[in-house]
């Protein structure tokens, strides 16, 4: 793929692969870096996964805020599809703890913590709902700053379905109600999502010791962590 071109932009590098699609540094004709996102050739005859694509290309159209990564394109490519986005220089919140081994310095939290919180006030202000916040998918750029990324299972509703494939959730940051198919999944889902990233980026430690899938979902379900002072 490097040095190809996919409509006015040329490849210059991976940024990442999954099990639908792929993420692309590129540069357009002017000099303008940016995120491409296409789905990979295998993906193309699943009806389900090309109706996801461009509902998050949707999603991210409906949202303008400075924390959010932003949209800039969407195309067909031969019989493939690209999502443009802002690149953004950064390092993921995910490498940025690991790298601490314990808590980050508070005022440096507290700045992600804030711009979190007010781009997920936005995005539900416009009836978005994320339904996978984890540190992975929050981006820290050269000034410190938020972007939250990744739409891709996000939903335009005040309320949501249960119809993610489990093996697309994270677990540690999965909300109780998304393991119950009778209880309802709405911005509170999200909010607890986003507590759980807090309480690791302000105790320096995930809340719910267990590593095992169902000893995790237990965990959500019937434990209260113990409160983040504790490791002050």
């Amino acid at each position: 793929m490097i040095g190809e071109s996919i409509g006015d932009y040329e490849i210059t590098g991976s940024l990442g692969k999954g099990g639908f699609g792929a993420v692309w540094k590129a540069k357009s004709h002017d000099g303008v870096e940016v995120a491409l996102k296409l789905l990979n050739p295998q993906a193309l005859d699943n009806q389900k996964v090309v109706k996801k694509f461009f509902h998050e290309a949707m999603i991210l159209a409906k949202l303008d805020h400075p924390n959010i990564t932003k949209l800039m394109e969407f195309f067909p490519d031969g019989d493939n599809y690209a999502i443009v986005m802002e690149y953004v220089k950064g390092e993921e919140l995910k490498k940025i703890l690991k790298k601490y081994k314990g808590i980050i310095p508070f005022d440096q939290a507290y700045k992600i913590a804030h711009q979190c919180c007010s781009a997920f006030q936005y995005a539900h202000e416009n009836g978005i709902l994320h339904r996978d916040i984890k540190p992975g998918n929050i981006i820290i750029d050269k000034a410190g700053n938020v972007k939250v990324m990744d739409f891709g299972i996000a939903k335009m509703s005040s309320t949501a379905s249960h119809d993610t494939a489990a093996s697309m959730l994270s677990i540690h940051y999965v909300p109780p109600e998304r393991f119950d198919k009778n209880r309802e999944v709405d911005a509170r889902s999200d909010i607890y999502s986003l507590a759980l990233v807090f309480y690791e980026l302000f105790a320096g430690c995930r809340p719910f010791r267990a590593t095992e899938t169902s000893q995790i979902m237990f965990a959500h379900l019937n434990e209260i962590p113990d409160p983040p002072s504790k490791f002050s």
